[in-house]
């Protein structure tokens, strides 16, 4: 369990498959939780090794608010909390992996996936799956960042 004052408390374990799952706990001033046995995916984590980099490749590519500790004085975490400017929290799927391996993958409903794959690509990003329609209403594409963290763009088929 990792507390950062004033922000949130977090643990992270691993499914059986090797998938990391994290559980947070607010500073209590943000939505309140959910009770029962159905708690909302309200937190995404886009670790890498060097976040202030990765903090200028999300804000340029998405407009995302990023605000947050970039000291790292005395080993303590860098970290951003970003606010999409979304009214809406995430969704998910479970499914299995094209090679097998564990993976958690992140994506963003997007108007437009060419243009934020060209974006992407842009900002040192790589295209690793080109848009593809995955039924008669959705298309879905992946970039990896420039520090190979991979993420997912959805949108609607053209």
């Amino acid at each position: 369990v990792t507390e950062i004052p004033d922000i949130v408390t977090f643990a992270v374990f691993a499914d059986p498959w090797g998938n990391h799952i994290g559980l947070t706990k607010g500073d209590g001033s943000g939505p309140p939780v959910s009770a029962g046995d159905n708690p909302p995916i309200d937190w995404v984590e886009i670790g890498c090794a060097e976040p202030k980099k990765a903090w200028d490749f999300y804000r340029e590519l998405f407009g995302w608010t990023i605000e947050g500790d970039m000291s790292g004085e005395d080993g303590a975490p860098v970290h951003g909390g970003f606010d999409t400017g979304a009214s809406v929290g995430a969704r998910g799927g479970i499914g299995s992996s094209p090679d097998g391996e564990p993976r958690v993958d992140i994506y963003a409903a997007v108007d437009d996936l060419a243009k934020y794959l060209d974006r992407a690509a842009g900002l040192g990003g790589s295209v690793v799956m080109p848009a593809m329609k995955v039924d008669e209403e959705t298309e879905i594409a992946m970039f990896t960042d420039p520090q190979g963290g991979t993420f997912g763009l959805y949108g609607s088929a053209h």
